[in-house]
């Protein structure tokens, strides 16, 4: 019996191999059973297949490999599309994870502006009473504020090279400026206990007087060189007629330093620009003790109001380096009419 018609369980072939036209398709193939050729088959993991099989045998299989987490594989990745579209998504949420924990280390490691703090506080109590007396109308919250003249430097006990014993804080300078100010090189090491002269620290600013703030760890006012008669000018949003001024003195500052003697003036105008404009409201004295210390104004009523006052400071208690309040406020009368909110619970 011919070999074809053994093959095909005795029906003679008649169709003929699609790869080998001259021979007739004899064998199946043992993945797809489709006839083809014996030529045309071939063995792939001990089957024996057609071309079209083994081509999809041997894909399957290097898919297989390209799936399995090998040095090759890896690196063939890396150079792979995909991989630079993950990359670069990467690289956009470090930088916002990056950037945004900078930004939160920075607020933390800054402290926030007094006046965000006294808002705030504000914000929270919906109380806009300063320590207890009343509405202070030339506190910054309100519209208000103040000016006092800078003092250029001031004479300080010196610990080390760079800090600065201060009365209310640790006053950080650079050493540069210390040895420049005394006509010293700025390589020039001084020793702990030495009396210098230093730049007037930027927190303890005229700012300081109406930001509503009187704890004793946040700084407080403080001038320059103690010369007096020392004006203090204030302004308020609005015209009114004064009634009261209170002084808060630091509870970390040296007393000798607290205003003792003062005067309060009224301006129609700016004062710094028209100094002649002064009406004098009263002579008063500070007491030399910690916290608040209202002078009340006998109040005019023939007397215009005016949104600028100055209060004149003609001595303190004795120190010779600086002068020092805590707060200064300037309060009009109070409105009538209003009565205190009683508490329900």
């Amino acid at each position: 019996m011919p070999e074809e018609r053994r093959r095909t369980g005795g029906a003679p072939p008649t169709r003929r191999c699609p790869y080998f036209p001259t021979k007739l398709a004899t064998d199946p193939c043992g993945r797809c059973r489709s006839y083809f050729s014996a030529e045309a088959l071939a063995v792939v993991e001990d089957v024996r297949v057609c071309p079209k099989c083994s081509t999809e045998i041997e894909l399957a299989a290097e898919l297989a490999e390209a799936q399995r987490w090998t040095r090759a594989n890896f690196f063939a990745w890396l150079r792979s599309p995909r991989a630079a579209v993950l990359g670069a998504l990467l690289l956009f949420l470090a930088l916002i994870i990056g950037g945004g924990t900078v930004v939160f280390i920075n607020l933390a490691s800054t402290p926030l502006p007094y006046e965000t703090i006294r808002r705030a506080r504000v914000g929270f109590t919906q109380d806009f009473s300063l320590d207890g007396q009343g509405i202070s109308l030339v506190e910054a919250i309100n519209g208000g504020g103040a000016w006092a003249p800078a003092g250029a430097t001031r004479r300080l006990l010196l610990d080390g090279d760079k800090t600065v014993i201060g009365l209310a804080d640790q006053l950080r300078v650079d050493p540069r400026d210390v040895a420049a100010l005394n006509g010293v090189g700025g390589d020039h090491k001084f020793r702990s206990g030495t009396m210098v002269v230093v730049p007037l620290s930027d927190r303890h600013t005229s700012a300081r007087l109406v930001d509503g703030l009187l704890e004793p760890n946040l700084p407080g006012w403080q001038s320059g060189p103690a010369q007096f008669p020392l004006d203090l000018v204030f302004w308020s949003e609005e015209p009114f007629p004064l009634e009261k001024v209170v002084i808060w003195n630091h509870e970390l500052e040296e007393p000798a330093s607290f205003i003792a003697e003062f005067e309060v003036y009224g301006a129609p105008v700016d004062p710094r620009l028209n100094s002649g404009s002064l009406e004098l409201l009263g002579a008063f004295e500070s007491p030399r003790t910690v916290g608040s210390n209202p002078q009340f104004v006998e109040v005019d009523p023939e007397r215009p109001e005016t949104r600028w006052y100055v209060l004149r400071v003609l001595s303190n208690y004795g120190h010779g380096e600086y002068i020092s309040a805590a707060e200064i406020g300037l309060f009009g009368p109070e409105p009538e009419g209003l009565e205190p909110v009683e508490d329900d619970g």
